[in-house]
């Protein structure tokens, strides 16, 4: 037994986990019995971390944008759901550049990506820490805020927004300067009907 207990942690330490045992005994005639046939089924931790890390990073694929790192359409969709399902007060605000496809047709697809990296930056610096920013699609952006106050807050951050995204860009020794559109949409309170 003192013999099992060393391997199982052997085993449980490196490669393995133990998922089963099985202890049959060996019995000769008369009842006597000869010793202890000891079955383990193990599980190769490998593959359980391989399988883990698969699944991050296919939720990482499924709801992130590859460019910005922000998240996406998808899980911006999921977020929307949830929220009107439990009647969550939010407002959301939608951000779309204005000439982007000059940018990107004058100095080419490198510095537009780099500009929306550069641009998603600045977004998030604004925001709360409870505030999200989605990147839907090219040049689009949503911006979820779940704990605001008024109109008026959401008319200052809005404000806000176009006076940083506005600024100019120095990207690859390149400046570049882009405008900012931002729609205002407002759940309905949980008590309005």
């Amino acid at each position: 037994m003192k013999t099992t207990k060393i391997i199982l942690s052997i085993i449980n330490a490196v490669l393995f986990t133990l998922v089963l045992i099985f202890n049959i005994p060996i019995i000769i005639s008369y009842g006597f019995i000869l010793g202890t046939l000891i079955y383990y089924v193990l599980s190769d931790v490998r593959e359980d971390k391989l399988i883990n890390r698969s699944n991050i990073e296919l939720q990482k694929i499924a709801y992130y944008d590859d460019l910005t790192g922000l998240p996406n359409r998808r899980f911006l969709s999921k977020k929307l759901d949830k929220n009107i399902s439990q009647k969550t007060k939010f407002a959301a605000l939608f951000l779309d550049f204005d000439g982007f496809k000059k940018i990107n047709d004058t100095y080419g697809h490198n510095v537009g990506d780099l500009l929306l990296k550069y641009v998603s930056e600045r977004i998030i610096r604004i925001v709360k820490e409870h505030d999200t920013v989605y990147r839907i699609g090219g040049d689009e952006f949503v911006i979820l805020l779940e704990k605001y106050k008024s109109k008026k807050q959401l008319e200052n951050i809005s404000n806000r927004i176009i006076e940083f995204v506005n600024k100019p860009y120095d990207i690859n020794g390149v400046k570049v300067k882009i405008g900012i559109s931002i729609g205002i949409c407002e759940s309905k309170k949980c008590n309005d009907k």
